[in-house]
């Protein structure tokens, strides 16, 4: 049986009040509704899968911590930017299957954590730069 680790005690953090510096990243996959018409709700649910368990393998290895899934949206929390920008750059290249495309959005700032989430204005930023991304 595996532990989780708190998020809390992962960035640092030892009193409800307290901020910390992170940085965010917020991943979609490009057309994913297209992409889910294309292959069927079983095939997509599959698809699903290998992405989300290859986010989480450039996730660990990035040295980042799993906030949330968001539809077909990853989000990660990092302790520099650097090693976000690491995890999408590696997440770009390999999404777990070659029939998906992802986009990334990216910022870093002081954050709150409230039950293993976390929220500051620039957790919002980071969602609205991965929304203008244009997909290359």
């Amino acid at each position: 049986m595996s532990v989780e680790i708190d998020l809390k005690r992962w960035a640092g953090i030892e009193n409800d009040g307290d901020g910390v510096t992170l940085a965010v990243a917020f991943t979609d996959i490009i057309d994913s509704t297209k992409l889910a018409k294309t292959a069927g709700n079983q095939a997509m649910f599959a698809l699903l899968r290998k992405h989300f368990e290859r986010a989480r393998v450039h996730c660990r290895y990035h040295r980042g911590f799993e906030i949330k899934l968001i539809g077909d949206g990853y989000m990660a929390a990092f302790r520099t930017a650097a090693d976000a920008l690491q995890f999408a750059l590696a997440f770009r290249q390999d999404t777990g299957d070659p029939q998906i495309s992802i986009r990334v959005g990216i910022d870093q700032g002081k954050v709150r954590i409230w039950e293993n989430d976390i929220y500051g204005l620039m957790v919002n930023y980071a969602a609205r730069l991965l929304h203008s991304c244009t997909p290359t």
